[in-house]
């Protein structure tokens, strides 16, 4: 065979545009996939939350004032009598408002019909006998548009 003819070609590995190509699409599919990898999972809302949020929806969609008090162990909205119960290891540390403890019940929130409310600032804490307390959630609830705001230690 002659090294010399037009004709011959040496295979040895891969061209240029080949290289370019794969690069091109392992870039593309590392795009993709590392904005996903990098978002920390968000936790999910908590029930007393999403119960909270449930009640401020009612009152502005209904037109009446909802009262919400803590009975342990159960919280209680009123107009209605819906409860969400708490374990028994669960208490809430209320800061605001202040303590009323009217018929064993304490107030915690008030939402009304014009999207107001009273401020509430409130923890979730665990209590277990021979352990230390850990504060499971914080929640804040601002008076004007009743913001409810939660947030993990």
């Amino acid at each position: 065979m002659n090294c010399h003819t037009p004709f011959y070609r040496h295979n040895a590995g891969f061209t240029l545009l080949e290289m370019l190509l794969v690069l091109g699409i392992v870039a593309l599919l590392t795009a993709m996939i590392v904005p996903s990898l990098s978002l920390p999972a968000k936790p999910p809302v908590p029930a007393l939350v999403a119960f909270l949020q449930q009640q401020q929806n009612l009152a502005l969609t209904e037109g009446k004032t909802r009262h919400i008090y803590w009975q342990p162990p159960n919280i209680i909205a009123e107009p209605g009598g819906q409860t969400i119960p708490m374990d028994k290891e669960i208490v809430l540390e209320i800061n605001r408002p202040a303590p009323t403890g009217f018929l064993g019940k304490q107030l915690l929130a008030i939402f009304y019909s014009d999207g107001t409310g009273i401020a509430s600032e409130f923890r979730v804490v665990q209590k277990k006998t021979g352990y230390p307390t850990a504060i499971l959630y914080k929640i804040q609830i601002s008076p004007f548009h009743s913001e409810i705001a939660y947030a993990f230690p």
